[in-house]
């Protein structure tokens, strides 16, 4: 698959202090790419130097297949600061207006994009409001409009969940899902469990190194240096313990007792795989077994691995 965006060991240096250290990565065309990392990490500077709002000190970024310093079609490119600025005392529509003349959008298609940004964004019920007067929800989604009215083949969003209420981050994350295809996203956050709900790929940053880059899936696969899985019995008793807890290969980790059974959490240290003959001991001593499988790593779990190696 193409890739939009290429970054070539970039670095970045501001007043002595190293902020990029030869970072490295790409985001495939069409895709919603993240970018994960501590505060402090480098992840606005990130996004800052691909919008070309700030400049390599070495290194090289690419876009569309161009160096970014030769990159003249900035309509091609939207961007939400994780702080946007916007014309508060203007009503949505007129504000939308206002940005689509700003972008050279033509008099007789400016509707058109208008539409577009109600629709992606369900905006239909506040085009006649003053945007001082929208809750912080629909003023982010008024920061991704801006961003998206000219229709850009690059969105970049910085931090777009920020400061919103549980249900606005879930109607957020369906706003950007509705963005994948027409346009390529990169974006950036700190809700992890949000973030692997909505991009193919991540991209993790520490202390202004990439860590970690790729789907996430595979991802996972470099942390399972332990194999973790989870088995739940219905019978249990004093002696299902004691079988797990002499079980060569395998290390109990925890226990969670239901209504109905009893949930373990296994570690395999073992090299081979130990599923098929833990299940036969199992059933020979007749015990029911109603589930035997891997537990899966979620992106916080890769998230804290990756972080702490780096450390």
């Amino acid at each position: 698959m193409k890739n939009t965006i290429i970054l070539d060991r970039v670095c970045l240096e501001k007043g002595g202090r190293k902020i990029l250290k030869e970072i490295s990565f790409s985001v495939k065309s069409g895709s919603i790419h993240g970018l994960l990392g501590p505060n402090g990490a480098g992840k606005t500077s990130t996004l800052n130097l691909i919008a070309g709002l700030d400049k390599v000190s070495l290194g090289h970024i690419e876009i569309f297949d161009s160096a970014i310093s030769q990159v003249q079609e900035t309509d091609r490119i939207g961007f939400l600061l994780e702080y946007p600025t916007l014309y508060e005392e203007m009503l949505v529509k007129e504000y939308l207006e206002y940005l689509a003349k700003i972008r050279g959008i033509e008099t007789q298609k400016i509707s058109e994009h208008i539409e577009y940004c109600v629709e992606a964004l369900d905006l239909k019920d506040v085009l006649n409001r003053s945007i001082e007067n929208l809750s912080k929800g629909f003023k982010q989604r008024i920061g991704i409009a801006q961003a998206i009215v000219h229709k850009p083949d690059l969105v970049i969003l910085d931090e777009p969940t920020v400061g919103l209420d549980p249900q606005a981050v879930v109607e957020m994350r369906n706003f950007i899902l509705r963005l994948k295809g027409e346009h390529t996203v990169l974006l950036s956050s700190h809700l992890l469990h949000e973030m692997s709900l909505v991009c193919d790929e991540v991209t993790i940053i520490s202390e202004g190194k990439i860590v970690a880059s790729g789907e996430i899936e595979k991802l996972e696969e470099r942390i399972q240096e332990i194999t973790h899985v989870e088995l739940e019995v219905m019978n249990h008793d004093d002696d299902l313990i004691d079988l797990i807890e002499n079980f060569e290969g395998i290390e109990l980790v925890k226990t969670d007792v239901r209504a109905n059974s009893l949930l373990l959490l296994l570690s395999l240290t073992s090299a081979y795989e130990l599923r098929p003959k833990l299940i036969e001991v199992l059933v020979e001593k007749k015990y029911d077994v109603l589930k035997l499988s891997k537990k899966q790593h979620s992106l916080e779990d890769i998230f804290m691995k990756v972080t702490e190696k780096d450390d």
